[in-house]
């Protein structure tokens, strides 16, 4: 085959639990689970015998934020408790005349999505910087956010270059 996909899950896996359910640190877990895929796809190129030709592509679908325990949270989660339809850690979403009328509270600590403008089927609140709507008193990883670390896609290309010494 010219082109194989690989869904790589157990990182994604890792990153939703608490480093106490997995008995190291988030690091230290991905890095055993890299170093396992490392050596299975360079396996895998030399049965293959595409060691000289194989270009590898990495990407992920989506990024995460670090929840960390105990964190100064600016959002009033049980007001937002009240109003939301369903809730996340970093999103929920709300009713639609909420979303067309939001209160100034709204205006200050949430991006405002609301389902007619974004062709959604619901609207939504996304807290702006680190707030979350759901307190947690682990260390995980969520997803749902505006931050960088969720809206940037990695993408990193993997390819045999040689090099002249001169």
């Amino acid at each position: 085959a010219d082109l194989i996909l690989l869904n790589y899950r157990p990182v994604d896996d890792v990153l939703h639990k608490d480093e106490s359910q997995i008995g190291t640190t988030h690091t230290g877990q991905i890095h055993n689970h890299l170093e396992a895929m490392v050596e299975a796809v360079s396996q895998f190129a030399r049965r293959a015998r595409v060691e000289q030709d194989l270009v590898i592509a990495i990407s992920s679908d989506h990024g995460s934020t670090k929840m960390l325990s105990g964190a100064e949270n600016l959002l009033d989660d049980k007001f937002y408790a009240k109003q939301a339809k369903d809730r996340h850690h970093r999103y929920i979403s709300v009713p639609e005349a909420r979303a067309e009328s939001p209160t100034s509270y709204d205006q200050e600590h949430c991006y405002i999505l609301p389902a007619k403008a974004f062709g959604t089927r619901e609207s939504y609140f996304v807290p702006r910087g680190y707030g979350v709507f759901i307190r947690t008193a682990e260390s995980i990883y969520v997803h749902g956010g505006l931050t960088p670390e969720e809206t940037i896609v990695p993408f990193l290309r993997l390819i045999k270059t040689e090099i002249k010494v001169l």
